[in-house]
């Protein structure tokens, strides 16, 4: 009779876990839908400047095409997911479908991404990316990455999905009062983050970014390695379709810190862009555009920031016609 409990029992918490599995989606958490989703033919890359910056379904309706229209899936992640390495290149390799050729690719690079924290050199790289150890990225449910990856307990899901839908509801009341932010992941991988722009917040947020950022500058180092990735990378993206290189705006401080930290970054990654289709770098334009804090993009910005994209790979195309 104990067994047959302890077996009743398990049972309940199998069905339960089952049945919070299929309920996962974009407000699981910031990544899930990235790994529950089919493979893709074009893709948006890079750390969270480009997870929040660079809105899939804007580039993909803003780009000319004379046949099937380009569908855009953001696979970009964080500077400690993916930074060009073999963890980030190998994951990139899954999630494109394998037979696909007129795919279009947006590769976003930064310093920070061809970097590596000086005391890791010769470690094993990226191991505490949410990517490592994960070999499935095309599943729904998911159930490696909410078993491997998920930092949880399972009825956080449920709670996740309750919790943000009011959030969202109410976001336009969001002020400087809110402790911190919440985010929703769309179907396509685009990172909706709803904050206050409240200007005293902002600032407060800008303020503590550059410092850190400014203390990275210190600890990190341009890598040869991950140089050598996102060579490999653009290489193996050539190969499905076209490679953009784009380097996304920041604010003007955050910019002054980038420079200050590795001033001949382009000739870092001339092999790389002379590879690709095109390399468009923001920081030598005019910069309009507004950050929740100094490094990522307002979700308005990030419309009009992707707007240019569209506009500048249309161009390119059209010269070469």
């Amino acid at each position: 009779m104990f067994l047959k409990h302890i077996a009743l029992i398990l049972a309940i918490i199998s069905v339960l876990h089952l049945a919070l599995a299929y309920t996962a989606d974009g407000t699981t958490d910031d990544y899930y839908l990235k790994f529950a989703s089919k493979d893709q033919s074009s893709l948006i890359l890079g750390t969270s400047r480009a997870l929040q910056g660079i809105i899939p379904s804007v580039l993909s309706s803003s780009i000319q095409t004379e046949e099937n229209p380009i569908r855009f899936f953001n696979f970009a992640f964080t500077l400690k997911s993916s930074p060009f390495g073999k963890v980030y290149l190998d994951a990139i390799m899954k999630k494109v479908t394998p037979e696909s050729k007129g795919g279009c690719f947006i590769v976003t690079v930064d310093p920070w991404s061809i970097s590596e924290v000086k005391s890791e050199i010769g470690k094993t790289p990226d191991t505490s990316s949410v990517l490592f150890g994960i070999n499935d990225f095309t599943s729904t449910p998911n159930f490696s990455y909410l078993i491997n990856q998920y930092p949880h307990g399972w009825g956080r899901i449920l709670l996740n999905r309750v919790e943000k839908s009011i959030l969202k509801k109410y976001n336009n009341e969001l002020n400087s009062s809110v402790n911190g932010s919440f985010s929703l992941l769309d179907k396509d991988g685009w990172l909706e983050v709803y904050t206050s722009l409240d200007s005293d917040f902002v600032k407060k947020k800008e303020v503590a970014r550059f410092k850190t950022y400014k203390e990275k500058s210190l600890k990190r180092t341009a890598s040869d390695f991950r140089i050598q990735y996102l060579y490999r990378t653009v290489e193996f993206l050539k190969t499905h379709g076209d490679v953009y290189i784009v380097r996304l705006p920041v604010h003007d401080t955050m910019r002054e810190i980038e420079n200050e930290y590795m001033h001949d970054f382009d000739d870092r990654i001339a092999s790389a862009i002379s590879m690709s289709d095109g390399y468009l770098d923001f920081n030598t334009v005019p910069n309009p555009y507004s950050y929740t804090d100094g490094n990522h993009l307002t979700r308005g910005s990030a419309k009009e920031v992707t707007l240019e994209i569209g506009r500048w790979i249309n161009e390119n195309r059209l010269s070469l016609q």
